[in-house]
């Protein structure tokens, strides 16, 4: 989990801020900064994580979806982290460019006397769900709607002008999958209808005042949903359509919000038999639905089905027309096997939008014409121009390449003009501003005596009070109103269970009430069963530990009432116990010894017996005839009760709690049962980085003694964190980006959810990446069988390399070469034998080399020897490197060519070609075999090299003040080997590389602000 500080906060909303400019703020862009202004820690989670399939390999994703992120979900964490009644709270998604974080207030859907209603009557509203609204960070025109529910998770992200749909995807047989789809619903190829026939009962819009409307509007608009029988079957319950349309309503609510508008619903009908609605048109539909519903519950009635052909619907500005304030709408839920939601959000908020008194954007009928282009103009006037960043709701541009952008809401005009006509609609009451009132969590009963419980549950952010409700199980209610967040219930009757529920009263409105708990009262005398040994000649409970308890009580007869005295434990603690028996002496060869049963009891609910579940709480089994020792675990999440502890001891068998037995005894204590405080849990120190490389580091910290395990964040400075954990005390970190800075924090967690605050940040950048080495043409002879390039010599470099099949590769090795100076070389070309002794032939030799490190030897200048005839016996001369070749490692290219001149990237049919590494410096520096790379006094050394398994590598120059290290990694930067580097002027390492594949690796080794990079090859 993740907290945002005040001073991240802080920067988000003057990023919001600066971004927003001088444009008009939303309304939920503005509810969110000022939740944020007064938020000192915005908790974060990733319950998402990415699905890595191949989308091309997914068969069933429907065609034109080409960029998508299929995901998992952790719906322990996700339920775990929206159980806090915060005004905010912040999910984190992968997205298709690192993760988008959701900054989101939780928002109620539900008038307050909302029913759902059936065929066969009302039923109970469950499983309600939890309904958010918000902005993604970091863009303040965003909109983001968010619904949760106990098997699923909707969303609806309208982000630079794209609708992203996050949804369940649907198996072959239709049925919902655990694997969501995050994807650009505009690549869905769905076929829309003209979708709104407006019933206008005028030809013009009626005069509306522009001055105030921009201001939020205090009235609620109560929506009637009626689901059709398809929509049931397609949900499969009463419970699931209204769970559908509630999400969904979610996301058009969010539309009206962020215009300054709160539209609620306050009934949802579900037809779970066959309806009446039998039409083949919306328009059909919509009259069967004013003919069977002329009476409903709510300001505006509004019919759905699962027919998207049909389109939608609506009257035009009917607010408080009891006759015309109906609306129809054909939805779609999937189209093939991906959620859908946008369509279904649109034609709803649309259709509305004409009940509200908006026309289309394309009407003829708004002051000046119409605002867009979209569609063929409604009535006689020139078209309206073409819509910027695409249209609005209430427009077609769902039919035109400018699609319909949520970001855009209703647009000046159509939102003024609504707002206006909910403003002065006489019909319509006041509501809240749409901010949840939250159910309060905790609820819980403790410390029961005779006649009194202690009730207590956690404060619910918008609550101004709380109402307490209460009974005697299955009673009457009742029901007292407390400022508080407990209640010192007293004056009960013993020996009686209470049932309690709690609910929060905020301005203007009230959550339903929490589940049910209970609460038992003591009863008058807690009376316990007896049980005792009948003799105790021969054995008896000598002593008991427990903890740091002890008592020696001896022979008590067969029982011992010891409940003046207390044994003090704390819930969920563990004691180590030693129980002592007690044997009679005088036997023919000494003390005797018999085979004796231990149990322990705790009556923890304090209800006078020891036979609920838990209530044994030690149970030695078997028998022993010599001390019994072992740990007892005390129940967890009691608080603060006294209660009975018994310990029996019977002879050669398991006794029960009420047992009374032949040889042996009980001994009954009292025992006094602590809350379980939590220990702190304490924020690790000295988190630092090492070993940093180009695309990894290591992060290390001192151990937390109160810590289970630690949770490390890291980012691109100023970018979305990444969260991994770890048991040790060090984690590396791969899959960086070359030459980033980046920062990293720390946190404990102690286990249980209780975690530590973030340590503060620490930063690092990552080296510049290695550089890739160029890729040359090929160049080879295709038969060597009668001559190859025996020997070559260059300076004080030899290679005696033999016959190498037409190509040799020794670019493992480099050696040096100095600019300015000339080196002498001595090239012989090796011969078939013959029947008249050693063959010899005319051969053509040169040699190149790549002076600007461009991956080619086409430069002037680069062609650096040229025999300038053929030769059939050694060849010498020399050659200069110039002072304008660049330092550093390139190619060099020896070609022996049969009879005639060659390219540097000839492919001939016979001789034999040679590329080497060499080292170009100013100075007058030496490279011995394998190193690639000095600087200053740091060098190294790789031998041998190539190498099948195992190479040294020697270090020369490391600095004894300073941090060093040593990096292998293979050519994709894939770390395979690092470590630290003890300082000193000489050290020799062993690499193994035994298991990984054949091919070219990278040794760098660092030390202060020294590097010298190696090219290691394995056979």
């Amino acid at each position: 989990m993740n907290n945002f500080t005040k001073r991240a906060i802080g920067l988000a909303i003057l990023l919001l801020l600066f971004i927003a400019g001088n444009a008009q703020q939303k309304a939920v862009l503005k509810s969110i900064e000022a939740k944020l202004e007064r938020t000192s820690t915005l908790h974060s989670i990733q319950p998402f994580s990415p699905i890595s399939e191949n989308l091309k390999n997914l068969t069933a994703l429907p065609e034109g979806i080409d960029e998508a992120k299929l995901l998992s979900v952790n719906n322990q964490l996700l339920r775990k982290h929206l159980k806090s009644n915060t005004e905010l709270t912040a999910i984190s998604i992968p997205s298709f460019s690192g993760n988008w974080d959701l900054i989101l207030e939780e928002v109620s859907l539900y008038s307050d006397d909302f029913i759902l209603n059936t065929p066969q009557g009302i039923v109970p509203n469950e499983n309600s769900g939890k309904f958010f609204r918000g902005i993604v960070q970091g863009a303040p025109n965003s909109i983001v709607s968010v619904s949760v529910f106990d098997d699923e998770i909707q969303a609806l992200i309208a982000l630079d002008g794209i609708n992203y749909t996050l949804g369940k995807m649907l198996d072959k047989k239709g049925n919902p999958t655990e694997t969501y789809i995050l994807y650009n619903e505009g690549q869905v190829p769905t076929e829309f209808p003209n979708f709104c026939s407006a019933k206008e009962q005028t030809g013009k819009v009626r005069e509306f005042s522009r001055d105030n409307t921009r201001k939020n509007s205090s009235k609620c608009v109560n929506v009637y949903f009626e689901l059709d029988y398809d929509v049931f079957q397609n949900k499969g319950s009463v419970n699931g359509a209204k769970n559908y349309i509630s999400a969904v309503f979610n996301e058009v609510a969010t539309l009206y919000a962020n215009d300054n508008l709160t539209v609620k619903i306050s009934e949802i009908f579900v037809w779970n038999t066959a309806s009446p609605y039998t039409g083949a048109s919306s328009t059909s539909n919509l009259d069967q639905f004013r003919a069977t519903r002329p009476n409903f519950n709510g300001d505006l009635g509004h019919l759905i089905d699962l027919k998207p052909s049909n389109g939608g619907i609506a009257y035009v500005d009917v607010l408080c027309n009891n006759t015309y304030n109906y609306a129809y709408s054909g939805i779609y839920d999937y189209y093939s096997n991906v959620p859908t939601y946008s369509w279904t959000v649109e034609v709803i908020t649309h259709e509305i939008g004409h009940n509200l008194g908006s026309p289309h954007t394309h009407s003829c009928s708004w002051p000046g014409g119409p605002i867009d282009n979209c569609y063929t103009q409604e009535g006689a006037c020139l078209p309206g121009p073409a819509p910027q960043n695409g249209g609005t709701i209430m427009s077609y541009c769902h039919l035109t390449s400018h699609g319909i952008n949520f970001n855009n809401g209703f647009g000046p005009l159509p939102g003024d003009l609504i707002r206006d006509r909910v403003a002065n609609a006489n019909c319509l009451t006041t509501c809240s501003e749409g901010n949840v009132c939250a159910v309060p969590t905790g609820l819980s009963t403790a410390n029961a005596t005779q006649t009194s419980i202690d009730v207590s549950w956690n404060a619910a952010s918008s609550a101004n009070s709380y109402d307490l409700r209460f009974r005697p199980q299955g009673g009457s209610w009742t029901t007292i109103t407390t400022s508080n967040t407990s209640y010192a219930h007293t004056g009960l009757a013993p020996s009686t269970t209470y049932e309690y529920q709690v609910k929060s009263n905020c301005s203007g409105e009230s959550s339903a009430y929490s589940s049910t708990v209970t609460g038992t009262t003591q009863s008058d005398q807690v009376s316990y069963c007896s049980s005792r040994g009948n003799s105790t000649s021969d054995e008896w409970i000598q002593a008991i530990t427990i903890g740091s308890f002890n008592h020696n009580s001896g022979n008590n007869s067969g029982y011992a009432d010891f409940t003046n005295q207390t044994l003090t434990v704390t819930s969920g603690s563990s004691y180590a116990i030693d129980l002592d028996p007690g044997f009679s002496g005088g036997g023919l060869f000494g003390s005797n010894s018999y085979p004796e049963y231990w149990k322990i009891w705790i009556d923890y609910n304090g209800d006078g017996d020891f036979t609920d579940a838990g209530e044994l709480a030690f149970d030695a089994g078997s028998t022993s005839n010599t001390n019994v020792t072992g740990s007892m675990q005390i129940k967890s999440g009691l608080s603060n009760t006294t209660t009975r502890m018994r310990v029996s001891m019977k002879y050669n068998a398991a006794q029960s709690s009420c047992e009374t037995f032949s040889y042996g005894e009980v001994e009954d204590y009292t025992v006094s049962i602590l809350e379980d405080v939590p220990q702190p849990c304490n924020t690790p120190t000295g988190l630092a980085s090492s070993s940093v490389t180009h695309n990894s580091a290591v992060l290390s910290w001192n151990a937390e003694a109160t810590a289970s395990s630690y949770i490390v964040d890291y980012r691109v400075s100023g970018g979305s964190w990444t969260t991994v954990t770890s048991t040790n005390t060090s984690v590396t970190i791969s899959g960086l980006q070359a030459s980033t800075g980046y920062e990293a924090r720390i946190a404990s967690d102690c286990g249980n959810g209780n975690t530590s605050a973030y340590s503060g940040s620490i930063s690092f950048t990552t080296d510049q990446a290695p550089p890739t080495p160029p890729s040359y043409c090929a160049s080879k002879g295709n038969n060597s069988s009668d001559e190859w390039i025996k020997k070559i010599t260059l300076g004080n470099f030899v290679n005696n390399s033999g016959n190498n099949g037409g190509y040799g590769d020794f670019t493992s090795s480099a050696f040096a070469l100095s600019k300015g100076v000339s080196y002498n070389l001595l090239l012989e070309p090796g011969f078939s034998s013959g029947l008249f002794g050693t063959n010899s032939y005319p051969e053509y030799w040169k040699i190149w080399v790549d002076l600007n490190q461009d991956g080619d030897f086409s430069d002037s200048g680069e062609l650096v020897f040229d025999a300038g005839s053929t030769s059939s016996s050694n060849v010498s001369g020399s050659f200069t490197i110039p002072s304008s070749a660049l330092n550093g490692n390139t190619r060099l290219r020896v070609s022996m060519k049969y009879n005639g001149a060659q390219s540097p990237c000839e492919t001939f049919s016979y001789g034999e070609v040679e590329d080497y590494t060499v080292n170009i410096s100013s100075a007058n520096t030496t490279a011995s075999a394998g190193m690639q790379y000095s600087a200053g006094e740091l060098s190294v050394e790789l031998a041998p090299n190539p190498t099948f398994n195992i190479a040294e590598l020697t270090i020369r120059g490391l600095a004894t003040d300073e941090k060093s290290s040593i990096l292998v990694s293979d050519i994709t930067g894939r770390v395979v080997y690092q470590q630290a580097v003890v300082a000193a002027s000489f050290n020799k390492v062993q690499l193994d590389l035994s298991n990984e594949d054949a091919g070219v690796y990278i040794v760098i080794v660092k030390s202060g602000d020294q590097k010298a990079v190696s090219r290691l090859v394995k056979k």
